[in-house]
């Protein structure tokens, strides 16, 4: 793999590029990645950039972004920065998807996103599907989707809702039955993610 691009070194050491990682990773599938894999460093599922995950500046996305971004994100050797703490802070699910991360691709498709906004992939590993959406923005997403390749089928659904107890938002795993004509509505919270998983 090739770094290539300003990456998540940058989101620790700095609280300027922690701000930007939502545009950043919606930015790079339109131009680093569409010509060739780029290593972004790590899945960061820390709050805080620090070890101890209390002190340094906060991460800026959310817990979904994340997850979603392990898949958006096209690299040769894919990296999930967990901490030990992240064993017993993190929901059983969220270690549960980020444990099963294909580390290939069999097909990839592009199913909308517009650079530096918010981007929405789908890509294949085996029988699998996984679409995925980011949000790099302030602003919530609402997007009715085109997903033929999961019409008619009950699919597993990561989203969030919002938290008033916390910074971030909650995650959450349900499923959503995508329609006969393969329409599905997401939503995306502020630096925000979705995934469905088939």
């Amino acid at each position: 793999s090739s770094e290539a691009v300003l990456a998540s070194e940058n989101v620790f050491f700095q609280e300027h590029h922690a701000k930007r990682e939502g545009f950043e990773l919606t930015m790079h599938p339109f131009c680093r990645n569409a010509s060739a894999a780029m290593d972004w460093g790590g899945t960061i599922m820390n709050r805080y950039l620090s070890r101890d995950n209390k002190s340094r500046h906060r991460r800026y996305t959310s817990d979904v972004f994340e997850m979603a971004a392990a898949i958006v994100n096209q690299t040769s050797i894919q990296c999930i920065a967990i901490y030990p703490n992240n064993l017993s802070e993190l929901p059983q699910h969220e270690i549960d998807f980020l444990k099963g991360v294909p580390t290939t691709w069999d097909e990839t498709r592009f199913i909308a996103g517009y650079p530096g906004k918010y981007v929405v992939m789908a890509r294949r590993h085996g029988s699998d599907w996984y679409v995925v959406g980011l949000n790099g923005t302030s602003e919530k997403l609402s997007l009715t989707i085109d997903l033929p390749m999961m019409a008619g089928k009950t699919v597993a659904h990561y989203h969030e809702v919002a938290d008033k107890s916390s910074m971030w938002p909650k995650s959450l795993m349900g499923t959503m039955k995508i329609s006969k004509s393969g329409k599905a509505k997401v939503e995306m919270l502020p630096m925000g993610g979705v995934i469905l998983k088939q």
